[in-house]
């Protein structure tokens, strides 16, 4: 198929269906952090169902059962207890819906599964509030590198580290003092 993209008759299964979304994001120009997040959702999504799972067994219920292990189980770097972030489970589950609402868009499924699973809502502790004082005493401490980064998370309004590492100079303009961030 073109651009190595997987022909349509030939996405049946689970590790058929993610690596069709991966090529088709890097095809798109995705960034290497979208990429590795495409990568983290797939593999838990493979070990959960199984590469060879027929996309067409998938259910609303086992959309749901996956939605309770990925927040149990999907943590993929060895730290703590293996349970993920509810913020964390949330963009997964978002991926992983994607997936199969291509699925859906390239006529191999009738329906995504993942279409109605409730993604749980993000913990109000991990999005606080940090006032300009308190960034401008951490910036002091921190080494140069560090400190652009964490002005440019609080007083750019980036996210960190996806739009911090991915800037570019291009995208500065020092005379206008304006600044474009392509997410």
């Amino acid at each position: 198929a073109a651009k190595g993209l997987a022909a349509a008759d030939t996405v049946s299964t689970i590790a058929d269906l993610v690596a069709d979304c991966r090529a088709h994001s890097a095809a798109g120009g995705s960034v290497a952090g979208t990429l590795d997040k495409i990568d983290v959702a797939a593999a838990n999504l493979i070990d959960h169902f199984g590469g060879a799972r027929s996309i067409h067994t998938v259910t609303p219920g086992d959309a749901n059962e996956y939605s309770r292990w990925l927040r149990l189980h999907g943590r993929r770097d060895g730290r703590g207890d293996g349970s993920l972030a509810a913020s964390t489970t949330a963009k997964q589950l978002l991926t992983v819906s994607g997936f199969f609402r291509r699925a859906v868009e390239k006529e191999w499924l009738h329906r995504n599964p993942f279409a109605g699973v409730q993604r749980p809502p993000c913990e109000a502790e991990a999005q606080q509030y940090v006032p300009a004082g308190v960034a401008l005493q951490v910036i002091e401490q921190c080494d140069p590198a560090l400190a652009l980064r964490v002005a440019l998370t609080r007083f750019g309004g980036l996210r960190h580290p996806s739009e911090v590492h991915a800037l570019e100079w291009e995208w500065l303009n020092l005379p206008a003092r304006r600044m474009v961030v392509y997410a």
